[in-house]
């Protein structure tokens, strides 16, 4: 069929409707055109022919006649608004306002089969438009719709895609000034993968896996992680709702971020996983800053020759020793070390043997101490010990001991004091080191009591 062959109202149509509607218009009135022209048994195969050639455009195409009579394309779809359960209200859907004379440019509706097996809701981008014929009255009307249901569904992945992205990013910032980094991060992977729980492994020096940091009301998910952890790849288990996702810095594990959901994580979004797994890139990140803070922190607060606590060191856990036992009132003395005529000895054997001295010294007090005890580098040949719920009796014991574990035949001089219960730190010291001062003036290599 040519342009010249079609009825005055087919060319009206071809002229009334918009570019993006031309070939479906076209399409659809040449139906229409057979159905003025054929009748019975061959119009209707014709006209389930030209139907099934509109279905196969991609796009569905519906005509009507001036009374709103569907007379080629699908009128077998039932129109709602875009939350998908409110019928369109009649008057406002595309057909009836295009008879009225309105052009309809891009409305966006949600269509659902009216037969009960006629599949799943679609998203249209619905087209609509008057045919006019020559003399300006109205024939009917068509429609058009763009099954933009996938490009939605693509815009809302991207969407949430980009919302965690954004929650990673603000999370990764605030994480480096978090000083409980595991549980920063818990905290921010629940809330990001919508997660009933979190929780962090890390290994010790055994090689144990223990949680350092939890959020939510978190359950035993040792096995999953104990997977993920030996195989350095994600471990899921559907039974159980739960998902190990291993922290990898440079093809080595540092730890395992597991999460837990009220559904098998089978279920759940793209995002969700996604999450988990930038929350874990981040993670390795924040936990090897923060173990670089830590050793930082550490060595700062060590002495680089002997290893012990420095004096700021000292400082800090002396005045944390005496809030403790001004709350449970047990005692606490403190001791002043200075190896006796040091210098003398540099003097002699150089300052690579004081160095060694000064380490062999602090190594073999640490080995003689309790854990709770205290013994720190207080400057020079100084050394400053802390016995926590210890008398002075007991004390002078373990600091005769002490005395004994110097090498190379030195000794040294030693000021004890125990602390009032109301004195502060350096006042304590300042009376173990006037104790210190009268050993040394009494001839040095013994202990004074202050």
């Amino acid at each position: 069929m040519n342009t010249y062959a079609m009825p005055l109202p087919l060319l009206a149509l071809t002229h009334a409707v918009p570019d993006v509607l031309a070939v479906p218009a076209v399409i659809g009135c040449a139906l229409l055109t057979l159905r003025l022209r054929r009748t019975g048994a061959a119009h209707a195969r014709q006209n389930a022919f030209l139907t099934a050639v509109l279905r196969c455009l991609g796009d569905r195409v519906v005509v009507a006649d001036a009374q709103g009579r569907v007379i080629a394309g699908d009128g077998d779809l039932a129109l709602y608004e875009l939350d998908g359960e409110t019928p369109l209200d009649p008057a406002g859907s595309p057909l009836p306002r295009a008879l009225a004379g309105e052009a309809i440019d891009g409305l966006e509706l949600v269509a659902r089969p009216r037969a009960a097996d006629g599949g799943d809701p679609r998203r249209l981008l619905v087209h609509a438009a008057p045919v006019v014929g020559p003399d300006g009255r109205r024939l009917g009307a068509v429609a058009t719709g763009a099954d933009i249901t996938r490009a939605r569904e693509a815009e809302l992945r991207l969407a949430e895609a980009n919302l965690v992205l954004r929650a990673v990013r603000d999370v990764a910032r605030s994480l480096h000034d978090d000083d409980d980094v595991p549980r920063a991060i818990c905290q921010a992977a629940r809330f990001a993968a919508g997660a009933r729980f979190t929780v962090l492994y890390e290994p010790e020096d055994d090689g144990r896996l223990v949680a350092t940091g939890a959020a939510g009301d978190a359950q035993d998910a040792a096995e999953v992680v104990a997977r993920a952890f030996a195989s350095g790849v994600r471990v899921t288990d559907e039974a159980a709702f739960t998902m190990a996702q291993p922290v990898v810095r440079d093809d080595r594990t540092l730890a395992v971020l597991a999460a837990g959901w009220r559904e098998p994580p089978a279920t759940l979004s793209e995002p969700a996983m996604m999450s988990l797994e930038l929350f874990a890139e981040e993670a390795a990140t924040a936990l090897e800053r923060a173990a670089l803070i830590a050793r930082l922190r550490e060595t700062s607060r060590r002495d680089p020759l002997t290893g012990l606590p420095n004096r700021r060191a000292w400082d800090e856990e002396l005045d944390r020793e005496l809030s403790r036992a001004r709350r449970d009132g047990h005692p606490v003395c403190v001791a002043l070390l200075d190896l006796d005529h040091f210098k003398a000895y540099n003097d002699e054997h150089g300052h690579q043997a004081g160095d060694w001295l000064l380490e062999t010294v602090a190594t073999a007090w640490a080995d003689v101490l309790r854990d709770s005890d205290t013994v720190a580098r207080w400057g020079g040949e100084e050394f400053a010990v802390c016995l926590p719920n210890c008398s002075p009796v007991e004390a002078e014991m373990v600091l005769g001991r002490l005395r004994t574990r110097i090498p190379d035949r030195q000794t040294c001089s030693v000021g004890l004091a125990q602390w009032d219960g109301r004195e502060t730190s350096a006042d304590l010291l300042r009376r173990a080191d006037g104790a210190l001062y009268d050993a040394k003036d009494a001839g040095r290599d013994r202990l004074v009591a202050a």
